[in-house]
C-alpha cells in the first residue's frame, strides 16, 4: 500500500469513517437529485435518482503513488432513475483513486 493511500486511511478512520463505505448526497444544483456517492476499491460510482432529464456522470481522480501527478477518469453519462449507476473507468493498480465527485449536464 503507497504512503499516499496509508495516509487516506489514517484520515478516514481518525474520522469514525471507512473510506469504502463513505456514501454522501451530492452537492450543488442537482442536490434534489437523490444522489448516492461512494469509492470502490479501485473505482468510483454515484447513483441518481432524480434530476431527468438532465444526465450526470461519474467522475474521479487517479493518482500515482508519488501523489504528484494525476488522470481524470469518468464513468458513463445515465439518466437518473432508480437504480441507475455511473461508475468510472478503475485506476490502474499502481495508482490511488481520490477526488470523486458528480457531474451534470442539460439533456
Amino acid at each position: 500500500m503507497s504512503t499516499f493511500t496509508k495516509n487516506a486511511v489514517r484520515l478516514a478512520l481518525a474520522g469514525g469513517v471507512a473510506m469504502a463505505a463513505v456514501l454522501v448526497p451530492a452537492a450543488g444544483a442537482h442536490a434534489d437529485g437523490g444522489c448516492i456517492k461512494g469509492y470502490l476499491s479501485d473505482a468510483y460510482r454515484v447513483q441518481c435518482s432524480k434530476g431527468a432529464p438532465d444526465q450526470f456522470r461519474a467522475i474521479a481522480r487517479c493518482y500515482t503513488a508519488s501523489g504528484t501527478q494525476y488522470r481524470t477518469v469518468y464513468g458513463p453519462w445515465r439518466t437518473p432513475g432508480n437504480n441507475v449507476w455511473s461508475i468510472t473507468t478503475a485506476c490502474r493498480n499502481t495508482e490511488d483513486i481520490t477526488s470523486g465527485t458528480v457531474q451534470w449536464r442539460q439533456g
